[in-house]
């Protein structure tokens, strides 16, 4: 016998949605959800005071602070030491490997 076309596809499909709607195993199968336990903490472990900060010692921010300070003074120590040392020599002679030293030495300008 000749089926029309599709016909054999539609009654899969019907077959399988009938199968998954009669068993009710995927439905009942799901655990059931565990329950929300939330604890609050105390309040005295959560709060840390300025005043408390304060004897303990400088912060962080300072450190942070007097580092940046320190290495600020130590570049402009440098920079100031590399122009008079470029200011009290002479240029080597032009083509040789000092020549380009000096030049990224002394005359390199960071834009």
């Amino acid at each position: 016998m000749m089926w029309p076309m599709g016909f054999e596809r539609k009654i899969a499909h019907a077959a399988l949605c009938g199968v998954l709607l009669l068993s009710g195993t995927a439905a009942a199968a799901a655990p059931a959800p565990e329950p929300l336990i939330i604890t609050r903490l105390p309040e005295q472990e959560l709060l840390v005071t300025r005043s408390a900060a304060a004897r303990q010692g400088p912060s962080i921010d300072d450190a942070v602070e007097k580092l940046s300070l320190a290495i600020g003074e130590a570049l402009r120590a440098e920079q100031q030491a590399t122009r008079a040392v470029c200011k009290s020599s002479e240029p080597p002679k032009p083509g040789t490997p000092q020549m380009f030293d000096w030049r990224a030495r002394c005359s390199y300008v960071r834009r």
